[in-house]
């Protein structure tokens, strides 16, 4: 209740346009039993966009180093990768992460980016590609429970535009 986001529009846009709009609640999506860690939603993304785009070093022990140097867009990346972590409040690199502080944090670095003036178009593309990924993939990890749980109902909505 009273949760706001300041993750762009432009992130809930793509994948509401690529895939469907679908309503989740609260509880749904922040499911404390079904969570992916940091560590592993890196690895996942890397596998996803590819290692010229995000390449990651699995055996890092800390959130700085997780996005290795040879990334197209490094600094971006890494600040990502860093404020995912402190928005989720991990204090290490296999603590879990959830949807919504993740996709806070890229939207706090793409406006922290556009109002310094250091956002290019590409840099903005890997940003909303994370995010898209983010969305799948905590999704996919949402359904998947233990053979003797069915997964939980989604109220699913059509809207036309």
């Amino acid at each position: 209740e009273g949760h706001k986001s300041i993750a762009p529009d432009s992130i809930f846009y793509s994948y509401t346009v690529s895939i469907g709009v679908r309503i989740f609640t609260l509880a749904n999506l922040e499911n404390k039993t079904n969570m992916i860690n940091f560590r592993h939603l890196f690895v996942m993304l890397e596998k996803n966009l590819g290692k010229a785009l995000l390449p990651v070093d699995p055996t890092t022990i800390t959130p700085e180093r997780i996005v290795t140097s040879l990334a197209s867009y490094p600094n971006l990346a890494r600040q990502a990768a860093q404020e995912i972590f402190k928005h989720n409040g991990c204090q290490k690199i296999d603590d879990p992460v959830t949807l919504f502080p993740t996709l806070d944090a890229l939207g706090w670095v793409k406006q922290n980016h556009q109002k310094q003036g250091t956002l290019d178009l590409a840099g903005a593309e890997l940003l909303e590609a994370i995010g898209r990924h983010v969305l799948v993939l905590m999704n996919e990890d949402r359904n998947a429970k233990p053979a003797d749980q069915s997964p939980s109902p989604i109220p699913e909505f059509e809207t036309r535009y």
